[in-house]
């Protein structure tokens, strides 16, 4: 019987989402700008998934007077290419710098400090999630009015620069971070979808002594590894991970553990792995007198194998088994992220529940004069 109050369940949501590519200005984090109000403004982003990767900088006279921003972006073989690159100011600096940022690497801080006069930008100052802090301009003389950007995610999209001859100021754009991220699913799966299916352990056999109390230990384990695609234009992290166990102790037991983590970049397609594993164990002990039990009742006579001192061999043969369904079943929803000043994007998802649901181990058990040869003891 497949006894539901002794039910397990645990799923993975497994997202599949696309959203447009249209860059909305609320979707940025783009406070830190710092410097004067001269030359013209630029305001560049790329919304295609690229990133900044690079910036260079000019310097003359204790302040910046060009900027190089370079964006690159992942192709379909994992490797980062130049998508665009801008420039700003002019490059008749006596002094250049860089910082090249990895793929895979965060801003977690960002300062901007100004000239004193003319106002200018003169020092910018990153720190990264490489545990990196890169200062590129001039550390001496540095004015009050300094800007400390919010930077989100930290995921680096674009620049906000004011520039003629020189640069007047700079600032960068970051995807926001979500408040909350909510998940509105319209379909579920049932029981009836799960279709649980009978599946049997490895069989045990071991022998029964005289005067000895005989304990059978089983375990099973079964690993599935999911592997799926995302294509997600935010930048996020998940990170999922259960472990439990169902039944009646000491008589069967299941449990099983589903991990998961995925981590999205803005436009880039990212390979999720999910490993389940599925872990029946149970413990039986059959009492002391159990040989002379069967001896005392003639069980033994027909008995032809013999021990080394000469009395019939007596053996208890167990074969678990539980009933196990696969939740490989579709949904269809909604993924809303809600942000600080409590606006929305959302958009259509689609994609599976992944998860075991197994029921408590039964056991049958026989008691045999030899074991079979294919069963373990």
């Amino acid at each position: 019987m497949f006894h539901l109050r002794y039910l397990f369940l645990a799923c993975f949501m497994c997202l599949a989402a696309t959203v447009s590519q249209a860059c909305d200005e609320w979707f940025l984090e783009k406070k830190a700008v710092a410097g004067g109000s001269g030359g013209n403004p630029h305001f560049d982003v790329m919304c295609d998934g690229s990133r900044v990767s690079e910036i260079q900088l000019w310097l003359r006279h204790g302040y910046v007077t060009g900027l190089k921003v370079r964006w690159s972006k992942q192709d379909a073989d994992g490797v980062f290419n130049t998508t665009q690159e801008k420039s700003y100011g002019s490059t008749n600096g006596f002094a250049t710098q860089q910082i090249l940022f990895d793929p895979n690497e965060l801003i977690t801080g960002l300062t901007v400090y100004p000239n004193q006069n003319p106002r200018r930008v003169k020092q910018i100052v990153f720190q990264t999630s490489m545990d990196r802090k890169v200062s590129l301009g001039v550390t001496a003389g540095i004015a009050d009015g300094k800007a400390d950007a919010n930077v989100g995610t930290g995921y680096p999209v674009g620049v906000w620069v004011r520039s003629g001859t020189e640069i007047d100021s700079f600032g960068m754009a970051f995807i926001r971070e979500p408040e909350r991220i909510n998940l509105n699913v319209d379909t579920y799966p049932t029981l009836k979808d799960a279709r649980p299916k009978l599946k049997n352990m490895t069989p045990v056999c071991v022998p029964v002594r005289r005067n000895e109390e005989t304990t059978v230990k089983l375990s099973e384990t079964r690993k599935h590894v999911d592997i799926s695609k995302w294509d997600w234009r935010v930048g996020l992290k998940l990170g999922f991970k259960y472990s439990g166990k169902a039944g009646v102790p000491s008589v069967g037991e299941t449990g099983f553990e589903v991990s998961a983590e995925a981590s999205f970049g803005l436009g880039h397609e990212w390979q999720d792995n999910n490993e389940r594993t599925l872990v029946a164990e149970m413990t039986k002990k059959f009492p002391a007198s159990t040989y002379e039990d069967f001896k005392a009742a003639g069980r033994l006579d027909s008995f032809t194998e013999v021990d080394e001192n000469g009395e019939p061999l007596l053996n208890v043969l167990v074969v678990p088994s539980y009933y196990e369904a696969n939740l490989d079943l579709p949904y269809k929803g909604t993924m809303e992220l809600v942000y600080r000043d409590q606006k929305k994007l959302s958009w259509p998802v689609s994609g599976t529940y992944t998860g075991v649901l197994a029921s408590t181990v039964n056991i049958t058990e026989r008691y045999v004069n030899v074991c079979p040869t294919n069963v373990q003891n």
